[in-house]
């Protein structure tokens, strides 16, 4: 089910299909009478104040915070930081925001009835387009972004009459918005600033012969532009290109070259360079050779169009069709929004957006998003992609120290809640207090390690970063009589303990979980290269300083290590399940926690049900699959589907259709951001086969409504890939690779497993109560 067919095209930007090389890609509406693909590059934000401007530090202020937290009144301690850091120019919230680069218009100038319409994006090709008939005559488009390049091509087949245009993306009434007034300390709340765009961005528009451009200039230095080369072909052919009018063409390719910076110049030449034919050939080949290095499979035999199959959920059961959908567009868009020598990791939208407002400016979240985001590349073999997190991993580290250093006087370095590049300065205040941002990104580094066991990677850039982070937390921990570390401020983003007064809170379970897992690993990393015994031994004192773990009154894992704060269960974020999913440190092994990190989960899905969103589903699947709980992990999909996920598959983080099974509705789109999409295939690999440092466990939490299946290659973090195939209760398990013979393999609670040993792979015969 790799080609997903749709039967209506899109009437806005959210619904169409996107397409991408990881550097610049487009939206694709696939409407007949005005086809529109609107273009973007990976780099594109524009700056709504000037980028280099220096922020007073407000480590002076922490003395005074903490006193007043200590004394019970950590709402003044919040207010006071606020009005400081107002004054000092911080925003409560802002980072520049994501913009498409221009459209591309192709208007018929006529059109007689037609029939057998169908819109499609080919997942394994990463090529999106759209065919109908009129009377006899098939009409085809089709687009796709050559991996490695900076091109867009546009490609119309038929009896092709018509003009074509290049322009700006409604930019007239265009605005950007900057959170300057803080809801903490201003009557105005979130009224904030807005800026129109043409004030922040001058606009050329021009002609060469054959070819158009757009360029954009930002009022605070750089800017972009696109050019627009058309081919014109067929026999009887006319171009004007006076008035780009088209007519008796068979064929037309519209090829755009898309850059980051206010020059049309080589942007003109590389669109007359582009062979289409070789660039076709070698994007279909570099694009699927990705795609194909894991599969998955329900044995669906279903023709639907996705949007019967999405309306079915409704009615009956999700059908298998769908699953597999969803598993093969997560994978398609992970590699369509990344390149593997990017700079850039996909944001909140991939590398798409629509128009000068994407939800959340379109950012970095390292909350969650961008690590959901990123969660299936390495167990699905696209372990290159993730090079452009660890990049901006590397290149927002300067800015990570300055953070520590000017907020908190502290060593190390600790990561803002949001970025809208790879500064890394953490120049909004609402979230100064949450510390985890640098430690989770952290994890994906070393896990990339795990996967490679590249000692030399491990040497060069994992243990490098693991001591700056552990710095900052060493650093920043506040000791108590008896010698434990408190982390004072400390925010369980994005919620706040029922009956207290602020966010701001002490021991937030989730900064407590990630600073245990940087000092863990970082004990890992120095005991592989051969460590210091004296360095080891500070880790390892520092770790076990870090405060216990709490079991609250309703028997749940506690979302505040302070016995003072009370858990608030009704919230999608669930930062406090950290040690059970992402992390590891929480087992079947740890009868009492495990059973507490299960309440906590019953509780947050019972009191909780209209506070999840699109991507909180997709992490509780997660979770549920961590406590081999297959229906609940399946069921948690199911609510993406029936909830947050539109008619061209794309997931929203609110419920747009008003079911009551999310947060309510916004507007009309219910704010698109991809993050749900990718942790749906996500979702699926942690169900069927997932692996920690210590064990591989293979269909750990198969639903019942999955009778047969097969999945993989899957890597493991103990080096062999994992691949699975089952049907009607029976199924084969075969381990490949390095350490195979010695990996520990175990089966989930429905499986029983008999091992055979044949040369280089050790296979186990299976047998699934059904």
């Amino acid at each position: 089910m790799n080609r997903i067919r749709f039967k209506t095209a899109a009437t806005r930007w959210q619904e169409a299909l996107p397409f991408g090389n990881g550097v610049v890609g487009g939206l694709f509406f696939g409407n007949r009478a005005q086809e529109t693909v609107i273009l973007n590059h990976m780099a594109l934000r524009v700056p709504a104040v000037p980028r280099d401007r220096e922020l007073m530090p407000l480590a002076h202020l922490l003395p005074q915070v903490r006193a007043l937290m200590a004394a019970g009144k950590p709402d003044e301690a919040e207010k006071l930081w606020h009005r400081a850091a107002q004054e000092a120019g911080y925003h409560y919230v802002y980072s520049d925001p994501c913009h498409p680069a221009a459209r591309i218009d192709f208007v018929p100038t006529a059109g007689g009835v037609f029939a057998r319409y169908e819109r499609y994006v080919d997942c394994a090709t990463g090529r999106v387009g759209n065919y109908w008939k009129e009377a006899a005559a098939l009409f085809e488009r089709q687009a796709f972004a050559p991996r490695g390049t900076n091109l867009v091509v546009l490609q119309l087949r038929g009896n092709i009459n018509g003009r074509i245009s290049l322009s700006p993306v409604d930019t007239a009434q265009a605005t950007v918005w900057r959170g300057t007034t803080y809801p903490t300390i201003d009557a105005a709340g979130w009224a904030g600033t807005v800026t129109p765009v043409e004030e922040l961005v001058a606009f050329e528009m021009g002609q060469r012969d054959d070819v158009l451009t757009v360029c954009g200039r930002y009022k605070y230095g750089g800017g972009f532009a696109v050019a627009a080369r058309v081919i014109v072909k067929g026999e009887g052919a006319k171009f004007d290109s006076a008035t780009m009018q088209v007519h008796h063409a068979n064929e037309v390719d519209i090829v755009c070259a898309v850059g980051a910076e206010p020059d049309t110049e080589l942007l003109m030449a590389a669109t007359r360079a582009a062979d289409l034919e070789r660039l076709l050939a070698a994007h279909t080949k570099a694009h699927q050779e990705l795609f194909d290095r894991a599969t998955f499979s329900l044995e669906a035999k279903d023709e639907r169009s996705a949007e019967e199959l999405l309306l079915a959920c409704d009615q009956d059961a999700v059908p298998a069709a769908l699953v597999e959908q969803m598993w093969a567009y997560g994978r398609y868009l992970f590699i369509s929004a990344t390149a593997e020598e990017g700079a850039l990791p996909p944001h909140l939208q991939g590398l798409w957006a629509g128009d000068w407002r994407p939800p959340w400016f379109g950012n970095y979240t390292l909350d969650e998003n961008m690590q959901m985001i990123h969660w299936q590349a390495e167990p699905t073999g696209l372990g290159e992609l993730t090079g452009p997190l660890r990049r901006f991993v590397a290149a927002s580290l300067p800015g990570w120290k300055k953070n520590a250093r000017d907020l908190f006087g502290c060593e190390g370095a600790v990561a803002p809640l949001m970025q809208g590049d790879t500064r890394g300065h953490a120049d909004c205040a609402e979230w100064h207090f949450w510390l985890s941002g640098a430690g989770w990104l952290a994890q994906h580094v070393f896990d990339h390690y795990l996967f490679t066991r590249d000692r030399a990677f491990l040497q060069r850039e994992v243990l490098p970063l693991l001591r700056e982070i552990a710095a900052f937390y060493e650093s920043y921990g506040v000791a108590d009589e008896g010698g434990v570390l408190h982390f004072v401020p400390s925010i369980s983003v994005e919620n706040k303990p029922l009956g207290w007064d602020s966010r701001w809170a002490v021991d937030a379970t989730m900064d407590v979980a990630v600073a245990r897992e940087v000092l863990g690993n970082l004990l890992w990393a120095l005991r592989e290269v051969g460590g210091s015994a004296e360095e080891i031994a500070r880790v390892k004192a520092l770790r076990e300083k870090m405060p216990a773990y709490r079991v609250n009154a309703d028997g749940a894992l506690a979302e505040w290590l302070d016995v003072r704060m009370r858990d608030h269960y009704q919230h999608r974020h669930l930062s406090h399940l950290y040690p059970l999913f992402p992390g590891f440190e929480i087992s079947v092994k740890m009868e009492v926690l495990y059973a507490a990190a299960k309440r906590a989960i019953e509780l947050r899905q019972t009191a909780g049900l209209q506070s999840q969103t699109g991507w909180s589903w997709a992490h509780l699947s997660h979770i549920h699959a961590r406590l081999e709980e297959g229906d609940a992990a399946a069921r948690c999909l199911e609510r993406i589907l029936r909830s947050c996920t539109q008619n061209n598959l794309l997931t929203t983080h609110n419920d747009w259709r008003a079911s009551g099974l999310t947060m309510g509705q916004r507007g009309v789109s219910g704010a698109f951001q991809i993050d749900a999409n990718m942790g749906f295939t996500s979702a699926v690999v942690e169900m069927l086969v997932r692996s920690t440092p210590e064990e591989i466990v293979v269909l750990g939490a198969l639903p019942k409504a999955w009778p047969c299946g097969r999945i993989g290659p899957i890597w493991t973090r103990l080096g062999p890939s994992v691949t699975v195939a089952w049907e009607n209760g029976r199924g084969t398990c075969v381990v490949r690779g390095r350490g195979c013979a010695a990996a520990l393999v175990r089966f989930g609670p429905r499986v029983i497993a008999e091992r055979k040993v044949r040369g280089a792979e050790v296979v186990f015969e299976l047998v699934i109560n059904t």
